[in-house]
């Protein structure tokens, strides 16, 4: 989230949005009004084009346009995650069921307030898709809710209810329940070695590759961007697989050999003996 949630007016809150857009509007039932969630059309055209088999570069400025009706109800199914997870954090306040109506590309015609000096309140927010190689794609998304939406439940917008549990769990731990379940991306680095640039470019198919790496040594397990277990590779089964061996050391300046890691692990297990047997 980017800043604070703002109060501001529904004709301000127009101004700052492009034309074209992508603005879908949904409602919050037992609450009665309409909310907006509005998406960087550049985004939401790049995230149209992967979601349908494409690559999904970033659209340049002349070729962005309004959304097709094919396009915005793709971009609202992949949206739908994100309104669970909008009813999760209001789940303390009030428990409301958010459901996608229609969509808009032009602010003018959101019509989401009756006046332009109505309050609203907009929340911000900066998405950012990536890999393990870099950011993807980037852009801006925000929500806005009439202040005549929210009015009902104005006086339970406290910090003791925000933040409190209403299932006798602290919030840490839920958000280390909901952390959990986040997936890390995996890798195993089984060789390395480096090519001189005339190599690489002088390269064709079915051209053998040479690597220094010695067989014995350990395959080094890559979890997002930190090397964190060297490993024994194998099969389990039909797949392949990789046994951890032990942890890398943050003084691990090269691949160890399997040897290593054993004798590293024997030392440690006698080490941690013969302190229990001094207690």
């Amino acid at each position: 989230m980017e800043g604070e949630p703002k109060q501001i007016s529904y004709g301000e809150y127009i101004g700052t949005l492009p034309n074209p857009t992508s603005l879908t509007r949904f409602i919050l039932p037992p609450l009665e009004g309409t909310a907006v969630l509005h998406l960087d059309l550049k985004l939401a055209l790049a995230i149209v084009e992967r979601v349908l088999g494409g690559k999904g570069d970033p659209v340049d400025d002349e070729d962005v346009r309004p959304a097709t009706a094919i396009e915005e109800k793709v971009v609202q199914r992949v949206m739908e995650d994100l309104l669970q997870a909008l009813r999760a954090a209001w789940i303390r306040v009030v428990d409301f069921d958010p459901t996608f109506t229609t969509s808009e590309s032009i602010p003018y015609y959101l019509q989401l307030s009756q006046m332009a000096d109505d309050i609203v309140i907009a929340v911000d927010f900066k998405v950012v898709v990536s890999d393990e190689f870099g950011v993807l794609l980037e852009g801006d998304l925000s929500i806005c809710y009439p202040y005549i939406l929210l009015q009902p439940i104005a006086s339970s917008l406290k910090a003791s209810q925000l933040f409190g549990s209403s299932s006798g769990t602290s919030l840490s731990d839920e958000i280390r329940n909901g952390l959990e379940k986040v997936k890390a991306p995996i890798r195993c680095n089984l060789v390395r070695d480096k090519l001189r640039l005339q190599d690489l470019l002088e390269m064709e198919i079915g051209d053998v590759l040479t690597f220094r790496t010695n067989l014995e040594q350990a395959a080094e397990v890559v979890i997002g961007k930190t090397s964190v277990f060297w490993g024994r590779p194998g099969t389990l089964g039909r797949r392949y697989a990789v046994r951890v061996e032990s942890f890398i050391s943050p003084d691990d300046q090269s691949p160890s050999t399997l040897e290593d890691v054993a004798e590293n692990i024997l030392q440690e297990g006698t080490g941690k003996s013969n302190t229990t047997e001094e207690e």
